[in-house]
Parts: structure tokens; sequence; C-alpha cells
């Protein structure tokens, strides 16, 4: 009897034993499956356990709306990222991408923001202006000369010069340009030749040549050789010693000198003044001359 009772509690409490190893094992299977989340999942009934994200698009400017918020929400871990809708466009900028890269999938909660770059404006460069500087005759009907013509050129560079030295017109004198000629460029330009008509020479007042005025000895002439005198001796009279001690008289004193070489004294010195006057005026011609 008392092997018998032995034998029945052990198969009691087997049985209850593997009834508590049977029921452990359900309950754990039931919390595992429970836990398994997905849309796809058999023991998510309903799906309101899923967890989803929100992708947004911003253009990152403020007090400005260059393009719309674009947000994607409801998406699951895994899904593909959206793509920004269109391509995003503001005046005065370039878009150069967004502030992070763009992961392909969904990996979360994340906000995409748009990043600008001003335009770089070009300043046009200045034409290069040049200038023409000109020469005319500034005769109607007439060819005095081609005109001269100095293209391309420079503000401050160098004038150009007339080509052909000094104009030249017949019948007429170059009197210079209309204009003085700048040293430098300084715009366009146009310097006109100016002319004076020539005097017609009258053939009988033109003087005659030196040839027939008289000539003048370049050589001074002699003077006049005029002939050595002697005065002539005054006459004394012979004093008679007899008297001695008598003292003639006033009246009887003799005279000194005689007039006869006076004649030949201004004779000589008209020779010497008009000697004197030939050179005065051959001087005088060679100074005309």
């Amino acid at each position: 009897m008392l092997f018998k009772s032995s034998v029945k509690k052990f198969f009691c409490s087997a049985a209850l034993l593997f009834m508590f190893i049977l029921a452990g094992t359900v309950v754990f299977a039931n919390e595992s499956f429970a836990d398994v989340s997905g849309p796809y999942s058999p023991y998510n009934e309903g799906g309101s356990d899923v967890k989803t994200y929100v992708v947004t698009y911003e253009d990152g400017v403020e007090d400005d709306e260059v393009f719309e918020t674009q947000v994607y929400p409801n998406l699951s871990l895994g899904e593909d990222t959206p793509k920004f809708d269109g391509t995003p466009v503001r005046d005065g900028y370039t878009f150069v991408g967004w502030d992070k890269e763009i992961s392909e999938t969904v990996t979360g909660d994340v906000t995409y923001v748009a990043v600008w770059e001003p335009v770089k404006t070009v300043k046009p460069r200045p034409p290069v202006i040049t200038y023409t500087v000109i020469y005319t005759d500034g005769v109607d009907g007439e060819d005095v000369f081609t005109d001269q013509i100095n293209s391309n050129l420079y503000y401050g560079e160098t004038t150009p010069e007339f080509k052909d030295g000094i104009p030249e017109r017949e019948g007429y004198v170059f009197a210079g340009w209309d204009i003085t000629i700048s040293d430098t460029v300084t715009g366009n330009v146009v310097y006109t030749a100016t002319w004076i008509p020539k005097e017609p020479v009258d053939i009988e007042d033109e003087e005659p040549p030196l040839s027939e005025y008289p000539q003048i000895p370049d050589e001074e002439p002699p003077l006049a050789d005029v002939p050595e005198m002697e005065p002539p001796l005054a006459d004394v009279p012979e004093l008679d010693h007899s008297s001695a001690g008598a003292v003639p008289q006033t009246g009887d004193v003799p005279q000194t000198g005689d007039g006869s070489g006076l004649p030949l004294w201004i004779a000589g010195l008209l020779l010497a003044g008009s000697g004197l006057a030939a050179m005065s005026v051959c001087q005088r011609r060679k100074g005309r001359e």
C-alpha cells in the first residue's frame, strides 16, 4: 500500500510540473510575439503601435518664403527618403544644396534646409574709347594735299604731327593751322590749314642789283702827296755897326715871315679832307652791304 501511494504522488507531481512548464512556455511565447513591431507583424493588429517618421524640406530664409515647406509624414524606418519636389530657385542667389546630405532611406525625423550663395555680379568692362586727329587743307574745289587721318588714338597719347612738313600751295603762303595743335590727344579734332595770298612783285619797282651801283674800291685811296716846303727865312737887313748904339725906328723893323707859302698849306688841308670824306663813304657802303 505504501508503495502504491508513493508512485501515485510521483505521477501527480510530474503531471503538475509538466503543466507548469507548458503554461510558462505559452506565456513567454505570447509576450515575445507581442513585442514584434512593424506593419507586417501578425501580432500587431491594426498597426496602432507602429513608429513613423517625418522628412521636411525648408528654404532656410527668414522673413521671406522662397518656396513652400515640403513635409513628408508617416514614413517608416528604412523606407526610401522622399525627394524634394522641383528645383529650389531664389532671385539673386544660387542654390548650392542642402545643409546636410540626404539619406537614401528614412532613419528618423529629419529636416533638410536649403543653402544659398549670392550671385556674383560681373561688372561689364567699359568700352575702349579711341579718337581721331585729321589734318586738312581747308580749300574747297582744290586738292592741295590729301587729308591725313590718324585714327584709333587713345586719350593722353602724343598728337601725331603733319607728315609732309610745311604745307605748300601755289600762289599762297602757309599761315599755320586754324587752332593750336595740342601736345596730347584730348578728343576728336580737325586741324585746318590757313593760307595768305602772295603779293605780286612789280619788276619796275625792283631794286637794281648791286652790280649796277657805282663800285667803290675796298682799298683806301692814297693820300695826296704834299710837297714838303721849308718856310723862307726872314730877310734880315745888315746892320751898320758904325753907328753903334743907334736904335732903329719902329716903322723900319723888318718883317719876320713871308706869306707866299699860305696857298700851298690850304691846298694840302683840302686834299686831306677829301681823303677822309672818301674813306667815310666807303665805310658806309660796306656797312649797307
